[in-house]
Order: structure tokens, then sequence, then C-alpha cells
């Protein structure tokens, strides 16, 4: 038998765990539909909201990378119990961003601005689990 043959019938080493989970992931993205990937403009890839709260007396966040800018502003919102304007701090954390890039993803696959939210973070994932 020749080398090369006798090499071909080695059992091959298990793969690590490391290994099957790229494996995975490559099946994963190779089996993806277009509608399943997500899309994000190269402002948000290169810049994002804060990663810690960045305290309530901070009104903007920017940021700059190259030639991109970011610059958000802390808005505000109407008590519906006293209808007084309140003040609201910069979004911040895993949530928030994970929210943004959904929300950039879903207006670059739509070409449009506008997206249905719904009134609650359920309704949200509803809408996107209709399409």
């Amino acid at each position: 038998m020749t080398a090369p043959a006798r090499e071909a019938l080695e059992p091959l080493k298990p793969t690590n765990r490391i290994q099957r989970r790229g494996v995975e992931t490559g099946v994963a993205v190779a089996l993806d539909t277009p509608e399943q990937i997500a899309y994000q403009h190269s402002v948000l890839c290169q810049t994002s909201l804060p990663y810690r709260n960045p305290g309530p007396d901070v009104r903007e966040w920017s940021r700059k990378q190259g030639a991109i800018f970011l610059l958000i502003e802390a808005g505000k919102a109407q008590n519906p119990k006293t209808g007084e304007w309140v003040q609201l701090g910069l979004p911040f954390g895993p949530k928030p961003r994970l929210i943004l890039a959904h929300l950039n993803a879903e207006a670059l696959k739509t070409g449009s601005p506008e997206i249905d939210v719904g009134d609650s973070l359920t309704a949200l994932r509803e809408n996107r689990d209709r399409r």
C-alpha cells in the first residue's frame, strides 16, 4: 500500500469545540437565505452606542473613526401621568445596541426610513417574525 493511501485510511483526529463551532457557523452562514442576512451601515460598523452608562449629566455621545462621525443626543419624553417632559439618558449597553442594529438592518432591507416597531419590544419582535 502506498503512503498516501495509508494516510487516507488513518482515522481522523476528533475536532475540538472551537473547530466544531467554526464548521457549524460556516454551514449556518452558507445555508442562510438573503432575507436572513443582517445589513449594517458602515457608520454603525465603525462606531456605536456607549457600552457603559456615561452618566446622567452626559447629554451627547460622539465618536469619530477616520472620516466617519456619529453624534447621538439624549432626548426627552413626556411623563404620561404628569404631562411633564422628562430628560432621558443616553442609550447604552448591549440591548440598545442590538435594537439599533436591528432597526438599521430593517431600514436598509426595506429601503425605507420608517420601521413599524409597535408599542412594545414584544410587538417589535412579532413584527420581525412575521417577515
